[in-house]
């Protein structure tokens, strides 16, 4: 049985199927623990970020600490594993609907 990195790859590139496999297995994570567990740049772990604060499935909490400096950003999963789940396989069904529409059309052409 493939992991779920693997699983997540066949629908998200690599960086995101990486930080979402990540946090489904911790919960929480600052974006440097995501960068040396998984082996991603920090350039790839913010874009996969991005993506994921714009579909609403992360949110960002600000941990200040003492002293100077930018406070460190703890990532969280804002809506439940299954929901993410779902949104994935409707993604993927979609992506289907349109190669099948594609095939038609290619045995249209033949005709």
């Amino acid at each position: 049985m493939r992991n779920e990195v693997d699983v997540f790859m066949e629908c998200l590139k690599r960086p995101e199927a990486n930080v979402l496999a990540y946090l489904f297995r911790h919960g929480t994570a600052f974006s440097r623990d995501i960068e040396h567990d998984m082996n991603l740049r920090q350039p790839e772990v913010s874009l996969a970020i991005s993506a994921f604060l714009k579909k609403k499935w992360i949110k960002k909490r600000e941990i200040k600490h003492d002293g100077k400096g930018r406070p460190n950003i703890e990532y969280h999963l804002a809506i439940d594993n299954k929901k993410i789940i779902l949104e994935l396989k409707k993604e993927i069904n979609d992506k289907l609907k349109s190669l099948y529409n594609t095939l038609n059309e290619l045995d249209n052409l033949e005709e």
